[in-house]
């Protein structure tokens, strides 16, 4: 496997349920003539809905009051879903519509599209402030759910606009699709692609247990790799042809180099992923900073990264400093990096070596929206940078490569000016 960072970036991940809420509020009125004093408790208030892959026989609903995306002690639970999926809630009338809902499928419970369940799995679906709406959780509200708790979003229609657009549907995510698959071809369709995702999450878990990785982490890795690869599972399902949902999920698996030798480590990274702070606040302060610019992962035995580190603070000369760190893995031996280079300074006439002497690795200026952005490596290689804000909400990677094409590098615009 070989994971490349250029650019600073902040994965987001998402596997999750979707759902509509069914609320039926039940009136807690007194009788007629008499006066109570002190204050009457709201009746709790009924959530009901469908659990479904296939239709799912044997899961447990809970109501996630704590938002940590588990059934845990204390939170309204449901008996066992039937045959038809079905499940009610009873949950605290203030907290309805707040938090999502979890279903828990476990081993031995029945999909009654492809039979019984072999590894356990959890489903998701993003809170409904509309307490008269039925609650559909399944794969693909489960994404629905996780793009929204990476996000920091309390409201879904962000959310479901992303994952609409990505799997292409023309349904909302949050449909039931086995209530309609049988006269819409989209809700046939994404119901594949649901199949395949709950493939996915299981190979991903089934590979994870042979290295003995964590639920938690195990759980940061599928949600990493399911959010990652949207358009992959869309485009997969058109490619699907005889194959089964389970060897298409496999084909994805091993596309991500996700095997039991590799495994722990990228669910190590996933976790750390989706542990990370998100920034709540916008602040011109100056602070320290690492940045990532390159990783190379094979095994724990041979790997390699690059990371620049400074300040961010522009010092007298109006320009800023910053390090280079490198380090190295092969066959299991640190590999110290030597630059093995000299540069000669044609303004103070003398060698020297980088980084030493006073010669940072990186000077710089930082591109704004009406100046350009300058740097220098080693006082040796320089590069002019602009900055340009464009939305890639929504977007694909593949489409997102288009915007900049090689014919439209600098390099060739300095060679070729006549160029439009």
């Amino acid at each position: 496997m070989k994971i490349t960072f250029t650019h600073p970036t902040k994965l987001l991940a998402l596997l999750a349920v979707s759902g509509s809420l069914l609320l039926s509020a039940c009136g807690g009125g007194g009788g007629g003539g008499s006066t109570s004093s002190g204050s009457s408790t709201a009746a709790p208030v009924s959530l009901s809905g469908v659990v479904a892959d296939g239709l799912i026989q044997g899961a447990q609903v809970c109501y996630d009051l704590n938002d940590n995306g588990r059934c845990d002690t204390g939170e309204p639970v449901s008996s066992s879903t039937g045959t038809n999926g079905a499940y009610t809630l009873e949950v605290p009338a203030a907290e309805a519509g707040k938090h999502a809902v979890i279903a828990v499928v476990p081993v031995g419970a029945v999909d009654m599209d492809t039979g019984t369940v072999t590894t356990a799995y959890t489903l998701k679906a993003p809170p409904n402030t509309n307490t008269v709406a039925s609650i559909f959780v399944s794969p693909i509200t489960t994404i629905v759910q996780e793009v929204m708790q990476a996000s920091g979003a309390t409201d879904p229609a962000a959310a479901i606009d992303l994952v609409k657009q990505q799997l292409g549907m023309t349904i909302s995510p949050l449909t039931n699709f086995i209530a309609l698959r049988d006269t819409d071809p989209d809700a046939a369709r994404v119901g594949t692609i649901a199949q395949v995702i709950t493939a996915l999450q299981q190979e991903i878990a089934t590979t994870a247990a042979t290295a003995n990785v964590g639920e938690t982490q195990t759980k940061a890795l599928i949600s990493v790799v399911v959010m990652n690869n949207l358009s992959n599972l869309a485009g997969s399902i058109a490619e699907q042809g005889t194959q089964t949902s389970a060897q298409v999920a496999q084909q994805l698996a091993a596309s991500q180099g996700i095997t039991s030798a590799t495994v722990a480590v990228q669910a190590q990274i996933a976790g750390s992923v989706l542990s990370a702070t998100r920034e709540t606040t916008t602040t011109t302060t100056p602070t320290p900073f690492v940045t990532l610019r390159d990783l190379r992962y094979t095994d724990a035995n041979n790997w390699s990264y690059r990371l620049f580190t400074g300040n961010d603070v522009t010092q007298s000369d109006g320009f800023k400093y910053s390090n280079e760190i490198r380090k190295t893995m092969a066959n299991g031996v640190d590999k110290p990096y030597n630059r093995d280079a000299s540069f000669y300074d044609t303004v103070a006439s003398k060698w020297y070596e980088c980084p030493s002497d006073g010669y940072q690795i990186i000077k710089y200026t930082t591109p704004t929206a009406t100046a350009d952005g300058t740097s220098l490596y080693c006082r040796a290689f320089s590069n002019t940078n602009k900055r340009t804000d464009e939305s890639i909400a929504g977007s694909t990677i593949k489409s997102d490569s288009a915007l900049v094409s090689p014919g439209d590098s600098i390099p060739s615009k300095l060679t070729n000016p006549g160029k439009p």
